[in-house]
């Protein structure tokens, strides 16, 4: 996978054909494609394609040569790992006697049908495993940490190298599907309401004894290899003094030691990266993550609910709108409407009453919304019309609060 962040421009294509079902077939550019359509495995929707004229299956990421991540580090939904075992086994039930060449998105191909059978079902087997068993342990009254602590992949599996966690883990991806079914509360009520880190570290710091003390012990275990119990210790340090460079600098050594002994290429660099932003100068995150190119081809649905978590909440409170938007380029209606701090819309629908109704094309409305133009500057240059209050779009706009790329998180 990429070593870092793109730096190039993004866009977004909208797409000309839509998969909807298994066993759905077209001919792109001469070459015949069977797809397999499937539900909330590595992403929400994703497509597997067999190709018959070269008896070779694509599967996206749902087999590869490791074990992938039934949650991501990064942050993203929950995946199913049930669901993920019954895709890879429709693949193997559908073209197991035929396929000869097997290839991911990301990985090498794998060549010959009793190999490839054989790589399946251990992908199959594996997440069908990791999903059972936390049930399994959760029903005896495990917590996610503790599944995570006791679970081991069989020998059958952990023996093959596909079924290896460097990538994905069995800690995290156990965790993931105790949270699909359970949630994050695991029960016990001492972690239902716990205090802020900061706090909660300033407390652990003086029932140990003072910072003196923390770091006492905090060397002996780091001499001991405890890194782990190290990393909770100062972790807590860090958070109530934040200044305590001693302190940070042993952390950022624990980090490492986890970074080098970690086998998950993900946790070595959220170890290293940890270690790195300890002592880091504040230099801004420069890259872009979204454009207004990619906002654009949002259909509109999805491009306002992204509008509306723009907005604080606290900026928001009293102020009540209701906009009529006439889209000119895709020549959809909506509503939006302030309240409550909240941004709702409605599609195709106008209010009769609203403060203001604007005609407007998409991507115009996109730069209005955030910041990269205004209503007087669209109106010199005839593109949007207006009947009502002006000012009901400036109010909403004064709730728009951007996103911070550089946020802490080592460090309070």
């Amino acid at each position: 996978l990429g070593q870092r962040m793109s730096t190039g421009s993004k866009g977004i294509a909208r797409p000309t054909i839509e998969i909807a079902n298994t066993g759905e077939k077209h001919t792109i550019d001469g070459v015949e494609m069977e797809f397999v359509y499937v539900l909330d495995t590595e992403a929400p929707v994703e497509i597997m394609v067999w190709l018959p004229q070269l008896k070779a299956f694509c599967t996206a990421e749902d087999m590869t040569h490791n074990m992938h991540n039934l949650q991501t580090l990064r942050g993203a939904k929950v995946r199913n790992g049930l669901l993920w075992s019954k895709a890879v086994d429709t693949a193997i039930e559908r073209y197991g006697d035929r396929v000869e060449v097997s290839f991911s998105t990301h990985h090498w191909p794998t060549w010959g049908n009793e190999r490839i059978v054989n790589y399946w079902e251990a992908q199959r087997d594996m997440y069908r495993y990791l999903h059972d068993q936390t049930l399994h342990l959760a029903n005896r009254g495990l917590t996610p940490d503790e599944i995570a602590e006791e679970m081991k992949l069989p020998a059958s599996l952990a023996s093959q190298f596909n079924c290896r966690g460097y990538y994905g883990t069995l800690s995290h991806n156990v965790k993931a599907q105790y949270d699909l079914y359970f949630g994050w509360f695991n029960g016990n009520p001492a972690h239902l309401d716990p205090l802020p880190p900061s706090e909660l570290g300033a407390k652990y710091v003086e029932a140990i004894g003072g910072a003196d003390k923390v770091l006492e012990v905090a060397k002996a275990s780091y001499a001991k290899g405890e890194y782990r119990w190290v990393a909770t210790l100062l972790d807590n340090l860090v958070f109530a003094e934040p200044e305590n460079k001693e302190a940070r600098q042993l952390l950022a050594d624990t980090y490492t030691q986890l970074g080098y002994q970690a086998e998950s290429g993900p946790w070595r660099n959220f170890y290293l990266t940890g270690a790195r932003d300890l002592f880091k100068k504040d230099v801004p995150y420069t890259s872009q993550l979204i454009n207004d190119g990619v906002l654009a081809q949002m259909d509109m649905g999805t491009l306002l609910d992204y509008c509306a978590i723009q907005l604080n909440g606290e900026k928001a409170g009293g102020k009540e709108v209701v906009i009529n938007i006439n889209f000119t380029d895709t020549k959809e209606k909506v509503i939006l409407m302030l309240n409550n701090s909240v941004l709702n819309h409605r599609l195709g629908s106008q209010d009769e009453k609203a403060d203001l109704t604007m005609e407007i094309a998409k991507m115009d409305f996109v730069k209005l919304f955030f910041g990269r133009t205004d209503l007087q500057t669209l109106s010199k240059m005839n593109k949007v019309k207006t009947i009502g209050d002006t000012k009901a779009i400036d109010i909403i706009r004064s709730t728009y609060e951007p996103a911070d790329p550089n946020f802490k998180i080592v460090l309070p």
